[in-house]
């Protein structure tokens, strides 16, 4: 078996293993409009998870930053907006708990 194959037997796998385990890095480009969308429902899910698993309550989230420090951990990182500008959250108050990120 030449060398050729071989290199080609063992990238094989990896690169299928790449495009399945990342299909949308593929399929289709993340406009920034997408990608902030992605953002705030994941900090969305986040502000929560924090009210429901953590037994806190939303409105003493000052920054979004908070995320990061809880335990359980809930955001790896908070990320930056497709503009590079941080999120902002504000707890609009009410029954409701609205808020706004």
């Amino acid at each position: 078996m030449s060398k050729s194959n071989v290199a080609l037997l063992v990238l094989l796998p990896l690169l299928l293993s790449v495009l399945i385990y990342q299909p949308a890095m593929y399929c289709y480009p993340l406009y920034p409009e997408r990608v902030a969308k992605l953002d705030v429902q994941q900090l969305g899910t986040a502000v929560a998870l924090y009210s429901s698993l953590l037994k806190q309550d939303i409105s003493q989230i000052k920054e979004l930053h908070a995320f990061e420090q809880s335990t359980p951990k809930l955001i790896d990182n908070v990320p930056l907006d497709p503009w590079n500008k941080p999120y902002h959250f504000r707890f609009l108050g009410g029954r409701a708990k609205a808020f706004i990120i």
